[in-house]
């Protein structure tokens, strides 16, 4: 199975590549050749879930995968970036028979996670989780059953945040992120996980995940991998912990807002399933909405962040190289003002964290 699915452990060299000339890499030095669940490449879907982890047991005992006294409750529906919808079906939890990697009876309370733990991939930063576990479970998709050839194994967790302001993935020499690093502003976010492996009576074989999703190349993703950026833990260890400085950090109740400018000639709403025009009326109520624009002249933008995650406000030329960008903004309700020249190159302004749903056309005349 490893041959098959290596990332679980390792990156064999033919599966890598040098990152070049890539400002936004870090100190990272090489990135995965095919998709995985390791990527930065992310796109805005809807979904809700409610999870409750029962870890009645301490560690892994000998026996079945299945033989564990510990229990998950999951409720989920999530859609891809197509808009096919997915449900998870919990059926047990199981302790993966993996040498070495200990999953707590198969949920584990408060511990360490991936990185050079033992339990997880090296490929990813040691985290802690809040609550982990490992299930196996069918897969419906459009409301129908995906998983007829059998289980899939599925795995949920809740840790520290691991994605920073513009949804890169961090490494250890980066962690821990204070809130105001994550996309987010959360200490906190949960994945949700089912990997191309389905149990059978003579042990764990590689199994691609039947989804809807086609990728560029015309092949079926493999895998689901769902993130919830803004969930609530609502009971469990350090639920309540503030990270050092945040509550100095955190605006007083009726702090004053810095007033948007009254004189803008488009005002936007920034959320990350799209830019919703406010002004002026040929733009208010429209999806990622045309921007008209006369070169030479100057412009005034103001957009509001309406969902409390990391946006900016960038301009492209018809190559993709930016002209302008402006920068973050992560908290709700406020506001940001760009002001311009407009230039006959400029083709399509965009958000930098979300370039796939918050773009629009900027269409110059005269």
């Amino acid at each position: 199975m490893l041959e098959d699915l290596p990332l679980l452990v390792a990156a064999p060299e033919a599966g890598r590549e040098p990152i070049e000339d890539d400002e936004d890499a870090g100190v990272a030095e090489q990135t995965f050749v095919e998709p995985n669940l390791y990527s930065d490449e992310a796109e805005v879907t809807s979904g809700a879930f409610e999870i409750t982890y029962r870890d009645r047991q301490p560690y892994d005992t000998p026996g079945e995968p299945g033989d564990t006294a510990d229990e998950v409750d999951l409720e989920t529906v999530f859609t891809d970036p197509a808009g096919n919808e997915y449900r998870l079906d919990f059926d047990h939890v199981v302790k993966p028979p993996i040498p070495g990697y200990q999953t707590g009876g198969g949920v584990r309370v408060g511990a360490w996670h991936h990185g050079q733990t033992g339990t997880g991939s090296p490929l990813m930063a040691q985290v802690y989780d809040y609550a982990a576990c490992w299930d196996v479970g069918d897969i419906y998709v459009n409301g129908e059953l995906a998983t007829e050839d059998g289980f899939r194994v599925i795995h949920f967790m809740t840790t520290q945040t691991v994605r920073d302001e513009r949804y890169r993935l961090a490494i250890d020499e980066e962690l821990p992120l204070a809130p105001e690093e994550t996309i987010a502003g959360q200490l906190h976010h949960t994945h949700g996980v089912v990997l191309p492996i389905r149990p059978t009576d003579e042990g764990p074989v590689f199994d691609p995940v039947p989804t809807a999703m086609e990728l560029p190349d015309g092949e079926m993703q493999p895998f689901i991998h769902a993130m919830w950026e803004q969930e609530e833990l609502v009971e469990g260890p350090f639920d309540d912990w503030e990270f050092p400085g945040q509550a100095e950090a955190e605006p007083e109740d009726g702090a004053a807002e810095e007033p948007a400018n009254e004189d803008a000639d488009f005002r936007l709403s920034g959320e990350a399933p799209g830019w919703q025009g406010t002004e002026p009326e040929d733009v208010a109520n429209e999806a990622n909405p045309v921007l008209e624009l006369e070169a030479g002249t100057e412009y005034t933008l103001v957009w509001e962040n309406a969902d409390g995650l990391q946006h900016n406000f960038a301009i492209e030329d018809e190559s993709g190289a930016d002209l302008l960008e402006s920068d973050l903004v992560g908290e709700e309700g406020a506001t940001q003002t760009v002001t311009f020249t407009a230039v006959e190159e400029m083709a399509e302004y965009y958000c930098q964290v979300h370039p796939e749903s918050m773009r629009g056309t900027i269409d110059i005349v005269g």
